[in-house]
């Protein structure tokens, strides 16, 4: 079973992660991969060796989370690969399935091989059996939450893929958060899945249920892909990662967190953090539902860089919808922001810096969002957010757009500001935000913007063409 056994926490000192009460498809690097991250390794009883100390939240942190209305330059084309991360072929010819794949089943038995027809009960056993390359398929059942032993490479990451309903749930059901006085090892096992330390790792297909604290929890690691899990009432985040270079985060659900956010990235020690958050949908969530935050005061470099947010839907959420705090040179677009701030709230998207650290959100391009926020600000920038390129926008709140600094390049005629819906979309009261014929945001986009282009295709992959007429907004 799962932490089972005594933990040994080595003396050391260790960094910690931020947990602020605030708050593609793949690897996001053009060229050759940057080579894996280097981790400190500590002989220990146990191969969970949790590192980082996540501490209680600050009243700075909670002053972040209720601000209330009164946010080195990109390139002009990001090249972002869109293949998939997986196994390279060549490296993997040779090997047969029965060499690189294993088997779960909840009627399995982990004294068995691992076969298909001899599965394994748990998901932890495999866990400390795989090495690079292998392929760990779960078959529908409910399981245990579990953690990672070892990572993989770029070449060969190791795969725990759903085959059918796999919920992972806390044994009893949900228990209470974190308290103070925990040790790293008490809140880890908090998390249903825990990432640590583990580079190149993918989670495919899982059902997240009901966790004590983070539905899924990515920590110290490269290149690991988390893609079309659903993660719902988890205690304090559904997604949360800390000191993750080039996270993927790709085509989750995450929904009714009971404290905080629905995704959050967080913390940088890395030139190019490059992490992809893509086609996620987040909603009712307590606070934000999706935040970025480079947080200085929990060390390293304090600023996210190079991130991509596309093509996401975030919505209902109690505070912001992006909350972007101490990220530069990244690009949002294409996504679809609506009724946030249900509690409180600064904007749909709201770029700013984190609190005492001074690395504002800047040099981020804004482009092709739809954003209906009838309770908070459309596009809010605050405390330093400068030199940020914001054009292609369709903006419907009583504040479409809220500029406190002044040294951001707005198009004034790209950005479609409305106070009302009335006759823009096809019908949002089922969600669908495609707009009509007749609607302003029809052929008033532009092709390029301060030498920042246009995105090529729309949120669902339709090309779009100069010739024929850009619209405003995700679609």
């Amino acid at each position: 079973m799962p932490y089972s056994g005594t933990l040994t926490i080595p003396q050391v000192t260790i960094p910690q992660v931020t947990v602020p009460q605030t708050t593609s498809t793949e690897i996001p690097v053009a060229g050759a991969p940057l080579p894996p991250v280097t981790h400190p390794r500590t002989a220990t009883s146990s191969p969970f060796k949790p590192n980082a100390a996540i501490p209680f939240p600050t009243t700075a942190d909670m002053a972040r989370g209720n601000v209330q209305i009164v946010a080195p330059p990109l390139p002009s084309q990001v090249t972002v690969a869109t293949k998939p991360l997986q196994p390279d072929a060549a490296a993997n010819k040779s090997a047969t399935p029965d060499e690189t794949t294993r088997f779960v089943a909840s009627t399995g038995d982990d004294a068995n091989d691992g076969s298909e027809q001899k599965p394994w009960q748990t998901i932890q056993h495999a866990a400390e059996w795989a090495q690079p390359g292998a392929v760990i398929v779960v078959e529908s059942g409910t399981y245990e939450p579990f953690h990672t032993v070892r990572g993989g490479t770029v070449s060969q990451p190791i795969t725990f893929r759903a085959a059918g309903e796999v919920i992972i749930g806390p044994p009893g059901g949900q228990t209470p958060a974190e308290k103070k006085g925990m040790t790293p090892a008490e809140l880890y096992r908090l998390n249903n899945i825990h990432i640590q330390q583990c580079d190149y790792i993918i989670m495919d297909g899982f059902q997240v249920q009901r966790a004590a604290r983070c539905g899924i929890f990515v920590v110290e690691s490269r290149g690991v892909v988390l893609r079309n899990n659903v993660i719902s009432a988890a205690r304090v985040f559904g997604i949360l990662t800390g000191f993750a270079v080039e996270v993927q985060i790709l085509s989750n659900k995450t929904f009714g967190t009971l404290e905080q956010h629905g995704i959050y990235v967080s913390n940088s020690r890395a030139e190019h953090d490059r992490p992809i958050l893509r086609s996620n949908e987040s909603y009712a969530n307590a606070i934000s539902g999706i935040q970025i935050n480079g947080d200085c005061q929990m060390g390293g470099a304090g600023l996210i860089t190079e991130a991509l947010i596309e093509n996401n839907s975030v919505h209902d959420n109690g505070s912001k919808g992006l909350s972007l705090i101490s990220m530069s040179d990244s690009i949002v677009q294409n996504n679809l922001i609506y009724n946030n701030g249900k509690a409180n709230g600064a904007g749909g998207i709201h770029l700013t810096d984190e609190l005492g650290c001074q690395h504002p959100s800047r040099n981020n391009v804004i482009v092709n969002n739809t954003i209906i926020e009838p309770s908070i600000a459309g596009i809010r920038l605050t405390d330093g957010a400068a030199d940020n390129i914001v054009f292609n926008n369709l903006l419907i709140s009583p504040q479409p757009l809220v500029d406190e600094v002044g040294d951001n390049k707005i198009d004034k005629f790209s950005n479609v500001y409305l106070h009302s819906s009335a006759g823009i979309f096809v019908n949002p009261a089922i969600g669908d935000y495609h707009i009509l014929a007749t609607s302003p945001a029809k052929n008033q986009g532009i092709a390029k913007f301060f030498q920042k282009i246009t995105p090529p295709t729309d949120r669902e992959g339709r090309h779009r063409n100069s010739l024929t007429g850009l619209n405003a907004g995700a679609y």
